[in-house]
Formats: structure tokens, sequence, C-alpha cells
């Protein structure tokens, strides 16, 4: 159901005020329309059905919230924040806290971990540079962020040479005490991606290995 409302007098203090409470570690419910799965079924299936259920709302993190622009009823920001956050939650609150209703008009994603949008390239230049000559490749090559950089949050695990063929095999290896149990990335000495291994027991459980074998 859509509502309009008057939008009150705007300003940098006003606006700086009711951000403020986005700020930080604090609790947002999720929108409606969204993935999350609540009773077997997505919210965007229930929202496309009529439904409206009870959403538990999530710890969530904004690190950074900056107001970059503004006119009589638009502001435009930039933030960064947690996994698992909804801009357009953001969107309604901010609105909902400035006492006129609010909602997202457009959203880009500037970066997702360690993917920036600076390296990005359209899909057509990419498809015209895998197909061209070893120069063209070359600097398509240089666009591609390597296999171990994109889980940085995950901790490395070297392997000796020689067991790098048995990580390739699925063979699982022990451990050192040392190593702490969860996630890592299993690496070769040079520092190629071997796997993403569960450290369980002092042994290694292999979640996806993309060595060849």
């Amino acid at each position: 159901m859509l509502s309009t409302a008057p939008v009150p007098p705007l300003s940098v203090e006003v606006l700086e005020a009711a951000l403020q409470p986005f700020r930080g570690t604090f609790l947002q419910t999720p929108p409606m329309y969204s993935a999350i799965k609540v009773g077997g079924k997505r919210l965007y299936e229930r929202a496309r059905a009529g439904e409206t259920v009870e959403r538990t709302p999530r710890e969530v993190t904004v690190h950074a919230l900056v107001l970059r622009d503004f006119s009589a009823n638009e502001c435009t920001l930039s933030l960064r924040c947690s996994k698992g956050f909804f801009v357009r939650a953001l969107a309604d609150d901010l609105g909902r806290a400035l006492g006129s209703g609010g909602a997202l008009k457009s959203l880009r994603r500037t970066a997702s971990g360690p993917f920036q949008l600076d390296r990005a390239i359209p899909l057509a230049q990419l498809e015209a540079l895998a197909g061209s000559g070893p120069a063209e490749r070359a600097q398509l090559e240089s666009r591609l962020v390597p296999m171990v950089d994109a889980l940085p949050e995950l901790p490395l695990l070297a392997v000796p040479e020689e067991d790098v063929a048995r990580v390739g095999h699925g063979v699982p290896l022990e451990v050192g005490p040392e190593q702490r149990p969860g996630r890592v990335r299993v690496v070769s000495p040079e520092g190629t991606l071997l796997a993403v291994a569960e450290v369980l027991q002092g042994r290694l459980r292999y979640v996806r290995v993309v060595a060849p074998r």
C-alpha cells in the first residue's frame, strides 16, 4: 500500500540528527521483499501473495554513513555496512524518523569485500577481451581478483609441496594443534589457493577443492 506525506524542511542538522541512530551496531527489521525465509518460505514470496508477516529484527553494523547531498525531498548517502544490512530498510526507517515516510530511489554498490567497482568492466568488453590476442587477454587477467584474495576473512593455511597433490585429490590432512577450528584457505607454498576447508578435530574437511587433480 502506497501513502504520501509532506516532507519537513530539510537541513544538514535535521538530516544528521535523523541519521545518527543508524550508525554503529543496532537492530534492523528486514523488509518484506527480501530472500529471508520465514516458515519455510521466502519473504518476497509471501509479499507477492499479499501477506505481511512478523519479522525478527537482526543485528547489523553500519561502519560509515555519510550525507553527500540533499534537496527538498531527496538525500544522497554513502555507507559501508555489514553483511545482511538492507539499504531499502534504511530508506524506510529514515523516512519514519523524519516523519514523512521514505523509499529507496536508486542504489549503487561500489564494493563487496575485495571486489571494487573501479576494477569492474562491462560484459561486452569482457567478451571482447577474452576473444582477442595475447595483449588483450593479459589486460583481462590483470583485472581478475585471484581466488586466494576473494575470501580475505578466512585465515591462510599453507601446506608443503608434497601435500599439494593430496589436497587436489581431497585427501584429508592432519594439522597441528596450534591451528584453530574453523574455515581456512588452504594454499600452496607459492600462495595459490588449493581449497577451502574446515578444521575439525585436527584434520581438514574440504568444503571446496579448486586445485587440479
